[in-house]
């Protein structure tokens, strides 16, 4: 949020047996007892700016049991989604009028089996997009919290997904190069466009700009 001066950041625990220990603690068995380890937070900072130095102040943090591996924020909706690795779509009602003030959950849903990969909210249409390693993009109600929506795009994992407002469609690439493009004008998403860009690279992520039809696609 540039124009407000805040930095919303999605965090993971990248230390290596950090991951494992918090992996295997996490199973069901322990689960049932709610016994969880943290491992993932979003972060909340003020951008500040003095004689030409830039500097941060931490405003709160939420800390979860999975990674965080994307997050979006609607201004309108005063809504922070948080895709994680847990499977879940965490999501924080977070005002930036008061915005250092701790958010309360808004909402906490399973979304994807083995992980989420990336979501988006449309405000207009009250719902959220994800991906996760499932390999399907799903569309799923914020109010009710249900999934009345899914698809695959290939066989292969999906890399990237992005929600441009304006021109009211969802982006989405997959691992092996193949790119979707529905209209997302009404409630249930329609494919507009599918194709395959023809590089055989794993592809990570990808930036567009919607109306001059440009896209970067970012492979390793």
């Amino acid at each position: 949020m540039e124009s407000e001066g805040i930095l919303f950041l999605g965090l993971s625990d990248m230390d290596a047996i950090a991951r494992i220990d918090a992996y295997i603690s996490n199973l069901s068995l322990f689960k049932k007892a709610n016994r969880k380890i943290l491992l993932g937070s979003i972060a909340c900072y003020k951008i500040l700016s003095k004689e030409g130095k830039w500097s941060f102040k931490h405003l709160w943090s939420k800390s979860y049991s999975g990674r965080i591996n994307g997050i979006d924020y609607n201004p309108a909706s005063k809504l922070l989604l948080a895709a994680a690795s847990s499977g879940h779509v965490h999501g924080l009602d977070v005002d930036l009028k008061n915005i250092e003030e701790n958010p309360n959950e808004a909402l906490s849903i399973e979304v994807h089996k083995d992980g989420v990969t990336a979501v988006a909210v449309n405000e207009r249409l009250s719902q959220f997009y994800s991906i996760g390693s499932d390999k399907r993009v799903k569309a799923t109600e914020i109010f009710s919290q249900l999934t009345h929506w899914q698809s695959e795009v290939d066989n292969s994992q999906l890399a990237s997904m992005k929600y441009d407002e304006k021109s009211e469609r969802l982006f989405v690439l997959s691992s092996i190069g193949t790119f979707v493009i529905y209209s997302v004008t009404e409630r249930t998403p329609v494919l507009a466009e599918k194709f395959t860009l023809g590089i055989k690279e794993t592809f990570i992520d990808m930036l567009l700009d919607a109306y001059q039809e440009f896209i970067i696609a970012c492979n390793s």
